[in-house]
């Protein structure tokens, strides 16, 4: 596959993703993008490199 086809499938089965997700859960697009985001951010280890600076 070239880059773009990769990167084409790659979007196209992110989007798959999402569509399973919001069926699975009855959701609109915004809403289930911030859910997933939020989950993103909380399975996040935070920054040594930060926790030194503000810590």
């Amino acid at each position: 596959m070239t880059p773009e086809e990769r990167l084409a499938l790659a979007f196209r089965l992110g989007d798959e993703d999402l569509a399973s997700f919001r069926a699975t859960h009855g959701l609109d697009r915004p809403t289930a993008i911030r859910l997933l985001e939020r989950r993103r951010q909380a399975t996040r280890r935070p920054s040594a490199c930060m926790e030194r600076i503000i810590g």
